[in-house]
């Protein structure tokens, strides 16, 4: 693994260690959180290569197939993805001398498959309606037909997806927290899609406080706008949730409209994150971060992460125009 690290900061690519942000006072006040020894704080995961969370879990996926031997030269890694995961192991795989296909659902922002494109990869297209689980099965249909050509990381079921962020951003929370005065941390909170950050970083963080409490946020119907994110109720549930039933405490429903309301917000009053507003689940993150920080008495610290910005949406039909405001 050092050797191949060592490969890609050559190139300039260094994952993790991003910055963590403490949400202004001022927008939980106005969201209605009275309760001033509230601190909620979001890691900004746009810093990653391909701008990102996914970065992380591309890198230890591709490390686990070269390490067990399924990812050769002679192979092409095939994934299924939204856009974010494909762009962090397309440009891995390019750095590394791997070929690489993505499959997406049609309407995917161009914005990704331009990353993954300017990488080297192939991008190949599924029916939009059917989103990440049409996406899927094109994966799968090609596996079963050409066997012995491809390597599926499948970031759906994948114990590497969830190691990248026990390895990574959990204890990077922790360490930054300490940073700054804070020794505990009570709260998580993240939308969930793979199910990667939400198993990893709970089990990272309990292992600092066992009674840390978890809370994965879902769309509150199934035909939400929030890219990449599952309606666990009309969708395939992805094998990171499955293996690990009862990791969260309970879900919170969020709502894509309100989500881009609050977008609205944070633009015209100038509450951006280092110049950037979250993207579609870091907006969703925030607000059910804030809803559990409404429900809570006493001293509480509530951490999330903002997995992209909204730079990555520019061309997409809904949240496009946030991106340019």
């Amino acid at each position: 693994m050092q050797d191949i690290t060592k490969t890609l900061r050559n190139e300039g690519i260094v994952i993790g260690n991003t910055s963590l942000a403490r949400i202004p006072e001022e927008i939980l006040r106005h969201y209605g959180v009275k309760n001033k020894n509230i601190n909620i704080y979001s890691k900004l995961e746009w810093e990653n290569p391909s701008s990102s969370i996914k970065a992380r879990a591309a890198f230890y996926m591709i490390m686990d197939g070269i390490n067990r031997g399924k990812l050769t030269p002679e192979t092409t890694l095939i994934e299924a993805s939204s856009g974010n995961t494909g762009a962090g192991e397309s440009l891995i795989g390019q750095v590394l001398g791997y070929n690489v296909e993505i499959i997406v659902p049609k309407g995917t922002s161009k914005e990704k498959t331009k990353k993954s494109t300017d990488a080297g990869a192939k991008i190949i297209y599924s029916p939009r309606e059917r989103g990440t689980d049409g996406a899927q099965v094109m994966v799968n249909e090609l596996l079963a037909e050409y066997p012995d050509k491809y390597f599926n990381p499948n970031q759906y079921d994948n114990q590497a997806n969830i190691e990248a962020h026990i390895l990574t951003t959990g204890p990077e929370i922790i360490n930054q927290l300490r940073n700054i005065g804070e020794n505990s941390l009570d709260v998580f909170v993240a939308m969930m899609g793979t199910g990667g950050t939400i198993v990893g970083n709970t089990k990272a963080l309990r292992l600092i406080n066992p009674q840390l409490e978890s809370y994965g946020a879902i769309p509150d119907n199934w035909a939400h706008g929030f890219v990449g994110i599952k309606h666990l109720e009309s969708v395939n549930n992805p094998g990171n949730l499955i293996k690990n039933p009862g990791i969260t405490n309970s879900t919170i429903e969020v709502n894509h409209e309100e989500a881009y309301m609050f977008g609205e917000y944070l633009i015209k009053k100038g509450l951006l994150f280092n110049g950037k507003l979250p993207g579609p689940s870091g907006l969703g993150n925030l607000l059910a971060a804030i809803k559990i920080a409404k429900e809570k008495d006493g001293k509480s610290n509530i951490a999330t992460v903002f997995p992209d910005s909204m730079t990555n949406y520019s061309e997409d039909e809904y949240w496009g125009p946030l991106s340019k405001q």
